[in-house]
């Protein structure tokens, strides 16, 4: 409670609080100054209590006068971010604003100004409202408000600092969560599209091996049809030595029956020679006949023999004739069965040798560690596949 004696002081004060401007000393503590009510216990005690001992002390007597007006600054408990270091005291709990203190209400920022007037008053040697003291307490003031200035300036920038430090922090954390978001958003892509690669890759070695005893099956019958090809091969090799037997019998035979001719026409001869010879010469001749006719008997016995054994044998070679054109179409069914299978697998190469370059160690370093697992399939594919180009390329040789 502050009481003035010039009313233009009152008037200036109260305006100044009404149109406290921002940094103003009203904002700064957040106080604001009203003028004391008429009615109610503060006025009451006021009128009582401490009229009469301000009179005493001023050595007046009777009421104080109309041009006496007295204010009252109160100070409101708002919620403000800026801590004012300008208050001498520890800031007090907001529970005890507003407390009775000789009869005036007591703000944290106003205790100086309180105590210096409570001192002021209890010293009788000091002459109250005198122009020295007023001008050594305006000067008091000012000094102490530079002070307060400074501080709050101070205050001030280190606020802006910390506010400023607080900002890069936030922009600075706000950044690292985009980042990390990418990074997240960045590494789930390359899982799928490690997870797609990988299950790529092992269809295709699922269709790899499936070929692969294809090609195991299919080399198998292709052995099975080269045997029965060389079977029938050495087959027809001993129907060609047959016919050329045969060939050799026929030529036999055409012997064997010209000699049975010239021996009809030796027979003619010597019937006509036997009529006019005697009888040992028709004796003679007679034998000549019968081991001729013995002759002619064996000759044709042994033609029948032969003739049969080349029936035996033309049949014996339409039948290996008929099943080496069987087997040679087999053979030529397995093989162009086989060179499928074999484009098929080079397919199937090219396929896992595109998924092999795709996969990049640069991929497999940003999947952590499932690059060492990832990298051992490879090397672990590579082996099985050189053995069967190895294969493969004897095996065309040998074709």
């Amino acid at each position: 409670m502050l009481i003035f004696d010039i009313p233009d002081t009152v008037k200036k004060t109260l305006n100044s609080s009404r149109r406290a401007k921002s940094k103003s000393l009203w904002t700064t503590y957040s106080i604001k100054a009203r003028p004391l009510s008429k009615t109610g216990a503060i006025a009451k005690q006021f009128s009582t209590q401490l009229v009469p001992r301000l009179a005493s002390q001023l050595g007046l007597h009777g009421q104080p006068s109309g041009s006496e007006t007295i204010a009252s600054d109160q100070g409101q408990s708002k919620h403000s971010t800026k801590k004012s270091n300008a208050c001498p005291a520890k800031r007090p709990r907001t529970e005890d604003w507003g407390t009775v203190h000789h009869g005036a209400f007591m703000l944290p920022c106003m205790q100086v100004l309180v105590d210096t007037i409570v001192n002021t008053r209890a010293d009788s040697n000091t002459t109250l409202w005198s122009p020295e003291w007023m001008w050594a307490r305006i000067t008091q003031l000012e000094a102490e408000l530079d002070e307060t200035k400074a501080a709050r300036d101070m205050a001030l920038s280190e606020q802006d600092v910390v506010r400023i430090a607080r900002q890069a922090e936030q922009n600075a954390r706000r950044e690292a969560m985009a980042q990390k978001s990418a990074a997240e958003a960045s590494l789930a892509r390359k899982e799928a599209e490690y997870s797609r690669l990988r299950a790529e890759l092992e269809e295709a070695l699922s269709r790899e091996s499936v070929l692969l005893s294809d090609v195991k099956m299919l080399r198998g019958d292709l052995a099975k049809a080269e045997e029965g090809l060389r079977t029938a091969q050495s087959s027809l090799d001993e129907s060609q030595k047959t016919s050329e037997q045969i060939k050799f019998l026929k030529q036999e035979l055409e012997e064997a029956r010209d000699r049975a001719h010239k021996l009809q026409l030796q027979k003619l001869y010597l019937e006509e020679q036997q009529s006019r010879s005697d009888a040992a010469e028709f004796e003679d001749a007679r034998e000549k006949i019968q081991k001729l006719k013995a002759e002619v008997k064996r000759s044709n016995s042994e033609l029948a023999s032969t003739l049969e054994k080349l029936e035996s044998t033309q049949r014996a070679l339409e039948a290996k004739e008929r099943k080496c054109s069987s087997t040679r179409g087999k053979y030529e069914r397995i093989k162009e069965k086989l060179g499928a299978h074999k484009a098929r697998l080079e397919n199937e190469r090219t396929l896992i040798g595109k998924l092999r370059d795709t996969l990049t160690p640069e991929a497999y370093r940003s999947l952590g560690a499932t690059h060492e697992t990832l990298g051992a399939f490879p090397s672990a594919m590579g082996s099985p596949l050189a053995v069967e180009e190895g294969n493969d390329t004897h095996k065309e040789e040998s074709d």
